[in-house]
């Protein structure tokens, strides 16, 4: 009797967190809702890298080499051989919870002769789900920097 009671104030008492929690998430996700007005500027509407110059491509996927660079085992890649401009098609697999792609150049990029740069690709989601993108960049002493992005359907 003493554990049956046991179970059901735990019950109670996570049926009770759980909707505490639930009332945060709901209350945290309120101002998206319709009845709410928001208001983007100008400035918000425009390409922030409209006036960017390339100054390097660091994987061109029109070369067989450059491609070998290419690694994963939690996902399945595939080059799109275009007229121009290749392109990485990478299929996340299912059965792993964050997939994996790896492109790593026979020797390291040097980025030290660049005063300003930055890291810019293009990312497109197919599917009808959405999906959060990380990226890892590493340097050969295995210091990184990381950064994501949820892509949505």
């Amino acid at each position: 009797m003493n554990i049956n009671n046991n179970l059901t104030k735990r019950t109670v008492l996570n049926t009770l967190i759980g909707g505490l929690i639930f009332g945060l998430c709901l209350s945290g996700c309120n101002s998206a809702l319709p009845g709410n007005k928001s208001t983007v500027s100008k400035a918000d509407q425009t390409d922030a890298f409209a006036n960017e110059q390339v100054i390097t491509t660091l994987v061109d996927f029109d070369s067989s080499k450059q491609q070998s660079w290419i690694n994963s085992t939690t996902a399945k890649t595939l080059v799109n051989e275009l007229k121009s401009n290749s392109q990485l098609n990478i299929n996340f697999l299912a059965s792993d919870n964050i997939s994996k792609v790896t492109i790593k150049p026979s020797q390291p990029w040097q980025m030290t002769k660049y005063q300003n740069y930055n890291l810019a690709f293009d990312v497109t989601n197919e599917q009808n789900k959405s999906v959060h993108f990380y990226l890892n960049v590493e340097n050969e002493l295995g210091q990184y920097q990381s950064r994501s992005i949820s892509l949505p359907a």
